[in-house]
């Protein structure tokens, strides 16, 4: 994808929505005090000082208007500067959080996490934004190392969640019944860089994690093969 086209697009279209949205405003708030000129009663006119506070008034909406274009601009001049810094890291070797599950529309999701041993029993529960459980997986035995999580989009009575970000929890028992320590950080070389609804998606392996989720950054070396393995 062109990260400049796309960003200038969407400079373009929030351009002219907010001028639509100040002409609109404009007109409305000129017509409004036309209007009430055209109404006073002649015995009884417009005080002066109401009609310079009107003025003042459509002075600061045009002000207001004014900062939001700015900062539109100044928003959209961000998003591409942090498009460009993740275009920078293919290639890099990279630590990053994969608690998050960033669900499209459409299709499933996976990530990995990694169990220190053998576990005899192990679960997985997905939340929402708000910590409201939404999935249970029950996965049952598996053996210490990087293992993969896939989910595909549906709550407990198989309805499709919205799209968006959710957030697992793995939960594991070893053969004495105690809890294992789950890490749910991987590491590998950044293979490429997606962009959905103009957010950088770093690829590492089968697993995808955003710019904000990179913990740490590594030089690569022509001898570094790990890719997408958790630690």
């Amino acid at each position: 994808m062109d990260i400049q086209s796309s960003t200038a697009s969407q400079a373009a279209t929030q351009s002219s929505e907010a001028s639509e949205r100040s002409k609109l405003d404009r007109d409305a708030f000129m017509k409004l005090l036309v209007t009430q000129l055209q109404n006073q009663d002649p015995m009884e006119p417009m005080d002066t000082r109401e009609m310079i506070t009107q003025l003042s008034q459509l002075t600061s909406v045009e002000h207001l208007m004014g900062m939001e274009r700015q900062l539109g601009s100044l928003q959209n001049g961000i998003a591409s500067l942090v498009n460009g810094q993740a275009s920078t890291l293919v290639g890099k070797d990279v630590v990053a959080s994969a608690a998050t599950l960033h669900l499209d529309a459409s299709g499933p999701v996976q990530s990995t996490y990694t169990l220190p041993a053998r576990a005899k029993e192990v679960s997985i529960t997905i939340r929402n934004a708000e910590g409201r459980a939404l999935r249970t997986l029950r996965l049952g035995e598996q053996g210490a190392g990087a293992q993969r999580l896939l989910w595909d989009g549906n709550d407990d009575q198989g309805s499709r969640v919205a799209a968006g970000s959710y957030r697992f929890e793995v939960n594991a028992l070893d053969e004495q019944n105690q809890p294992l320590s789950v890490s749910t950080r991987i590491s590998g070389r950044v293979r490429s860089v997606s962009y959905e609804q103009g957010v950088a998606q770093l690829e590492i392996g089968t697993s995808r994690v955003r710019l904000s989720e990179i913990l740490s950054v590594e030089s690569s070396t022509p001898s570094a093969t790990n890719q997408g393995e958790a630690p």
